[in-house]
């Protein structure tokens, strides 16, 4: 009988939950079955939510870093360049000191956003390995944290990138190779044909799915764009399903350009969404590989995305799609030329179910715990 591992799964995601979340949690079962003990450690956690629910149920320990166990003292002082991470640095090294795991798997929502968890890492004599989810061409380290980021990307046993463009960029920002290096591919349902595009007699119905974070998502320019005389007299609605910290601006926007083709739908955890809906609409400003739009091609639905991360990887303009850049101009241009293909929107998620069947893997979750197993093991 092989001998009984400690994993850390250490998340810097802020959000309550995300896509960024959905591949370490749909391994979880995998690392299970091989006898790991696994530990979910996050800034904070909110455990009624469902998917924090079912990992303590499976036995998962669940870690708050806002709190310190009890009894445990704070240790010595952190660098001054990680004061604003310093209460989640000093309760993380106690966790290290009291469970001392076999492997730390950092999952980062940028790049760079959970590195400093691997320089403590190096401090305590831990391997670790990276997941990275997105990279940003307008956010960048700073200056002053460059130098142990770059020695928390070469003593990292593995990293992990969701899209090629990641992997770029995260080479430019750091200006060197990013070593041992590997794909993945988020969990997504695979079907065996498309699915039926519903009725378009009435209205053409376009679904924006994804966090509301302007920053990110871009859903402001949406909502400018359907202000436009051309939009408003359109028979299309746009429903934005989600949930984030910029509900409230988007939804008074929204009222204040007296849009009344667009709904807010809040979350949701309807795993058949794309039987609704005609088209994605998504001009990102900054994404990894997003996760939705492959969603909408594994359905058979167009996307009509903004070309930010590895969208372009996936996404051919005109083939199984439209792309535009994330400013109102261009992005309305690229919303006009879907508008005058709508014809084609049929034969073109066709071909976008086909060209998501052609790049992704086979078994993808299944490979990337084997992959984090054979870390633990060999």
């Amino acid at each position: 009988m092989k001998p009984i591992k400690r994993l850390f799964i250490v998340t810097a995601i802020e959000e309550e939950w995300g896509g960024s979340e959905s591949l370490w949690f749909a391994a979880v079962p995998y690392l299970l079955k091989q006898g790991i003990q696994l530990f979910v450690i996050k800034g904070s956690i909110s455990r009624e939510h469902a998917k924090f629910k079912w990992l303590a149920e499976q036995g998962v320990l669940l870690i708050d870093l806002v709190m310190r166990p009890e009894g445990q003292k704070k240790p010595e002082r952190t660098p001054a360049i990680l004061n604003r991470f310093e209460n989640n640095i000093a309760n993380y090294c106690i966790h290290l000191e009291v469970y001392k795991p076999d492997l730390i798997l950092i999952n980062q929502g940028v790049n760079f956003d959970g590195l400093y968890f691997g320089l403590f890492a190096q401090k305590a004599g831990i391997p670790y390995a990276i997941l990275a989810h997105k990279a940003v061409e307008f956010f960048w380290p700073q200056p002053q944290e460059r130098a142990f980021m770059k020695d928390v990307w070469k003593g990292s046993l593995r990293n992990y990138f969701v899209s090629e463009h990641n992997l770029l960029h995260t080479r430019y920002q750091f200006g060197m190779d990013i070593p041992e290096t590997e794909r993945v591919y988020y969990p997504i349902r695979r079907y065996a044909e498309p699915l039926p595009l519903p009725s378009a007699e009435e209205t053409y119905r376009l679904a924006c799915v994804g966090r509301l974070f302007l920053l990110d998502k871009g859903q402001d320019i949406i909502l400018r764009i359907l202000a436009e005389p051309v939009w408003r007299n359109r028979n299309i609605q746009v429903d934005f399903i989600g949930s984030g910290g910029d509900k409230e601006a988007l939804m008074e926007m929204a009222e204040y350009l007296k849009l009344q083709n667009v709904r807010f739908i809040g979350y949701s955890t309807n795993e058949h969404i794309w039987e609704d809906y005609h088209a994605l609409l998504l001009p990102s400003r900054s994404e990894g590989l997003p996760l939705v739009v492959q969603e909408a091609m594994a359905s058979g639905r167009i996307s009509i995305a903004g070309n930010a991360g590895g969208t372009a990887e996936v996404v051919v303009d005109g083939r199984n799609g439209f792309l535009g850049e994330a400013n109102v101009n261009d992005f309305s241009s690229t919303m006009e030329r879907a508008w005058e293909r709508r014809m084609d929107w049929e034969e073109m998620g066709r071909q976008a179910f086909q060209d998501f069947q052609a790049f992704y893997p086979e078994q993808p979750v299944e490979r990337f715990a084997e992959s984090v197993n054979s870390l633990m093991y060999g």
